[in-house]
């Protein structure tokens, strides 16, 4: 029978096959299992159980929604329960479990990200939730804070920066809401400080791959003056959003670094660069 060969295949690990046996069955129970937990793929298994369900199959898509639910939820699942939500309709819970995703590593918080945005700007529920969608872009202010965080540990300083001036973008647009406790605001200030430093650091030159022909010490200062310009540029909009001035507080964070590495040249060299030339001499002294 169906069933049997739908058996059979599921002990050859052939999950397409069995769950195609299973449907050929009337078993569309076990079919939407078979794609959601064996394949991972419970897009797919809402999606066969939609088609089910303008047949003459009853109420077997609010069933498979309640069963794929309960299956993530037992396992700890939050994205493929929100996912499964997010296709069912039920958005704003979607989007609340997305907020409640305990991970730390950068990838996954990455992976999150993407789905709370593509939820956001869903067009339907642009138009069915309205207001609510303030409190969709507060937790997913949250979320991207959290994923700054963990690519400024890792070292992916470019990153980090890119995830901060979408935070700066959600809380410039007032679509962020603009009610929140003190230490919320002070923790993305000192995000948007870390992130610009972090840019600014691994900007900088000082690198093998230049040697002064008489010195022997390695950075061109015209390749550090043009790597701090750069950086400047692009972290402006975060600085500006916290409070300081740009070239001060990145100019500041230069000489320091000039200063640790015994490079005066590089020293004097941004600070006529940026017309203050007895801060740089100051250093190299």
């Amino acid at each position: 029978s169906a069933v049997k060969n739908a058996c059979t295949l599921l002990s050859q690990h052939r999950f397409e096959l069995a769950a195609a046996f299973f449907l050929l069955a009337g078993d569309h129970k076990d079919a939407i299992d078979t794609i959601a937990v064996k394949m991972g793929d419970p897009m797919l298994a809402l999606l066969v159980a939609r088609l089910l369900a303008k047949s003459d199959c009853g109420q077997v898509y609010e069933q498979a929604v309640a069963d794929l639910l309960g299956k993530f939820e037992d396992s700890g699942n939050l994205v493929a329960s929100s996912l499964v939500l997010w296709r069912a309709g039920r958005s704003l819970e979607a989007f609340e479990r997305l907020s409640r995703v305990a991970a730390t590593s950068a990838p996954v918080l990455a992976r999150v990200v993407a789905l709370m945005a593509l939820m956001r700007e869903d067009p339907h529920v642009k138009r069915t939730l309205g207001a609510a969608t303030v409190t969709m872009a507060r937790n997913e202010e949250r979320v991207r804070q959290r994923l700054a965080w963990a690519l400024l540990h890792a070292g992916s300083y470019e990153a980090a920066v890119q995830q901060a001036l979408r935070i700066a973008k959600l809380r410039a647009s007032g679509g962020a809401g603009e009610e929140e406790v003190p230490w919320e605001g002070f923790a993305r200030t000192e995000l948007y400080r870390a992130a610009a430093l972090g840019l600014l650091l691994q900007r900088m030159p000082f690198t093998p791959d230049w040697v002064h022909p008489q010195s022997k010490q390695q950075a061109d200062p015209a390749r550090v003056v043009t790597a701090f310009a750069e950086a400047t540029a692009a972290t402006a909009p975060l600085l500006s959003a916290s409070g300081v001035d740009a070239g001060d507080f990145l100019l500041s964070a230069a000489l320091a670094e000039c200063a640790a590495l015994r490079r005066a040249d590089c020293a004097v060299a941004l600070s006529l660069a940026q017309g203050r030339p007895s801060e740089g001499f100051a250093t190299a002294a």
